[in-house]
């Protein structure tokens, strides 16, 4: 799952870049899909960190 959302978040940094290479942006939706998986990524790795120090 984590390995899923690491490249989800890469994919769309890598449309967002060829976009501004373009002209284009990153859209709102985009930008609010990063958030949501950046958080969500925070998240499961705090998960995961506690869970191997206990």
């Amino acid at each position: 799952m984590v390995y899923f959302m690491e490249h989800s978040i890469k994919a769309i940094h890598e449309k967002e870049q060829a976009a501004a290479g373009g002209g284009g942006g990153t859209s709102p939706e985009d930008k609010e899909r990063i958030t949501k998986l950046e958080d969500e990524l925070e998240d499961l790795s705090g998960a995961i960190e506690r869970g191997l120090t206990t």
